[in-house]
């Protein structure tokens, strides 16, 4: 995530809120928007949250294919071939202000991978990162 600017970053389907809490205590500098629907969860990540103080990170409950995602600059997610469909259509639909989306082991349907590396985990998990361009960034 080094060279993905400084903007905001959204997870998409935040589960337990493990990702969205590292993500928040490694780049402080950054605002971390994290969405879930499911209410047990999403109210054990507000909880922890809370009790680490940590400032940089909101967390909604609410589905992230009803959320305004334009403000984002990096999209982030750990979800599921029917979910990473949903998500490229709702690409597809909306305006994007968000510079990249970074998938950890399940790929975006219509979009050309920028970069992939594989994890040391047990499966050997592949992490996705895809760039968008906008006119803006044409002339960088």
């Amino acid at each position: 995530m080094k060279d993905t600017g400084n903007g905001p970053v959204y997870e998409l389907g935040s589960g337990w809120g493990g990702l969205a809490l590292v993500l928040a205590k490694r780049f402080p500098q950054r605002s971390i928007i994290s969405y879930e629907a499911s209410y047990i969860p999403w109210l054990l990540s507000v909880v922890i949250q809370k009790l680490l103080r940590i400032d940089n990170l909101k967390i909604y409950r609410k589905d992230f294919l009803r959320a305004d995602l334009s403000e984002a600059e990096v999209l982030v997610c750990y979800l599921h071939t029917e979910g990473m469909q949903q998500i490229a259509d709702k690409l597809k639909d909306e305006e994007q202000g968000h510079r990249f989306l970074i998938s950890s082991t399940f790929a975006l349907p219509g979009y050309p991978i920028d970069r992939s590396v594989q994890i040391n985990d047990f499966y050997k998990s592949p992490v996705y990162r895809y760039r968008f361009t906008n006119d803006a960034d044409e002339g960088n």
